[in-house]
């Protein structure tokens, strides 16, 4: 459900027209009831689709129940000018990603409207930011190296085409934007080819390492990687059978047809932010108590996690005492010691824009 309430005027309330929950004519509370209460029921968050973790899994694990409509997914999502993402540096590493993917799909099916895509793709990174791809990267996770990653991978397969007579337009090869670190990429390549232990931030972006992130450090569980489909499926490099990190990759790939959230399962996060919504608006709510209880039993000594499987990489340290408490009906921050913890209101429904 995508229910969203404008800050600073609790009174305005978007719902979709497909909504099934209680109707029109209810007051803000009971939508906001029932938005909680399907929360307690969520195990991964409602979050929208990414264009960059679909395209991870169209390389990876073409095998997936969904490969189809993620194929389509990523069609569907293209610009006009041959682009994915959001304006300026947001849209890079979207590009980058969904170019690959498509390209790696036409090598396997030699799909005409595949290559035509992937071609176009070529071209609006040329046309977004030049041939040099003069761009200010995003502060978003990994991004130096995530992007080198796949330049290199889309090099590698300009290069593989090439060598079979196919060469296309817009199809020079890419070079490295200034800020990425192609080099500390082959540092980390290099530390799981070897064996050695990686930084627990790196297993959230595992896909970056290619075909050593294979069977890297500690498997996926019942909840992936590091929260990440993309790195889920970089650590299974295409294997089947019943392990757990691929029924993980089914259950959320399950939700959209195919295409994947940017992460999963985000439920710290979400309830996070769609309880500091209802606070800031002055939404005299009643919050399941497993809602807060499961929030305060996520704070442990290292910080609060946007959700279980992410403890390890994505981390935030906790205010010293920060708990929800329940004041004539209304929800509300409590923070004692010395540091107040600001939360930033947000619409319940996220498209985190990692990557």
């Amino acid at each position: 459900m995508d229910l969203s309430v404008t800050a600073g005027t609790p009174s305005v309330i978007n719902v979709p027209l497909d909504h099934e929950g209680p109707p029109m004519t209810a007051d803000l509370a009971e939508h906001a009831h029932h938005l909680l209460r399907a929360m307690v029921t969520d195990p991964y968050g409602d979050f929208s689709p990414s264009v960059y973790e679909t395209a991870r899994l169209v390389t990876l694990l073409p095998g997936l129940p969904g490969h189809a409509g993620r194929v389509a997914f990523l069609l569907d999502r293209q610009a006009a000018d041959g682009g994915w993402g959001g304006p300026e540096g947001y849209g890079l590493l979207p590009t980058l990603s969904a170019t690959e993917g498509l390209l790696t799909e036409f090598r396997r099916t030699g799909a005409p409207a595949i290559a035509a895509a992937a071609e176009h793709g070529l071209r609006a990174l040329s046309t977004r930011w030049g041939p040099d791809l003069r761009v200010r990267l995003p502060d978003t996770v990994a991004v130096e190296i995530l992007v080198p990653s796949l330049v290199s991978a889309l090099n590698a397969h300009l290069d593989a085409l090439a060598a079979d007579g196919v060469v296309l337009t817009g199809g020079r090869r890419l070079p490295h934007p200034e800020g990425t670190h192609p080099a500390l990429l082959h540092e980390l390549r290099r530390l799981a080819e070897d064996g050695r232990a990686l930084p627990d931030k790196i297993l959230h972006s595992l896909e970056a390492l290619g075909p050593a992130a294979r069977n890297v450090g500690s498997a996926p569980g019942e909840n992936g990687l590091g929260c990440s489909p993309a790195a889920t499926a970089a650590w299974l490099g295409g294997e089947g059978g019943a392990h757990p990190g691929l029924r993980y990759l089914e259950n959320v790939q399950a939700r959209h047809g195919g295409a994947v959230p940017v992460a999963a399962p985000l439920t710290v996060f979400e309830r996070s932010w769609v309880l500091s919504t209802f606070a800031d608006a002055g939404l005299a709510v009643t919050v399941p108590d497993e809602v807060l209880d499961d929030l305060a039993a996520e704070i442990g000594p290292h910080g609060l996690a946007g959700g279980r499987a992410c403890r390890r990489t994505l981390t935030t340290p906790p205010p010293p005492c920060t708990r929800w408490r329940r004041r004539a009906g209304r929800i509300r921050w409590t923070a004692c010691g010395s540091t107040t913890w600001t939360v930033t209101s947000a619409p319940t429904r996220t498209s985190a824009r990692r990557r």
